[in-house]
């Protein structure tokens, strides 16, 4: 059986990033004990962005965006993962930080 988190990312500038900001990430679901993501991921086709050793933050200029990750593991027909419901536009920039946590 599975398990998916849904996370509410905010983006940063670069400005506040190299001042020390920590984007924020907010753990908002948890859904255990699933066989499939019908119901909770959205449709198909999912933007990958990493396997689950590491989680995305986003810098961009302008005001702040909020993205909503789904971080997979143990579903049948996907590999583990964080994913979004699409890429990320232009305007941001994707950093990947190595995560520590154990999420399942």
């Amino acid at each position: 059986m599975g398990a998916v988190n849904v996370w509410e990312v905010e983006s940063s500038t670069e400005f506040e990033a190299a001042r020390g900001r920590s984007p924020q990430a907010r753990l908002t679901a948890r859904h255990r004990e699933l066989a499939v993501g019908t119901g909770i991921l959205p449709a198909d086709p999912l933007y990958r962005f990493c396997d689950l050793a590491w989680f995305p933050r986003f810098l961009g200029e302008g005001e702040r965006r909020h993205v909503t990750l789904y971080q997979v593991r143990g579903l049948e027909g996907m590999t583990d993962g964080m994913y979004a419901a699409a890429a990320p536009d232009a305007a941001i920039k994707v950093i990947l930080q190595r995560w520590f946590n154990e999420a399942a």
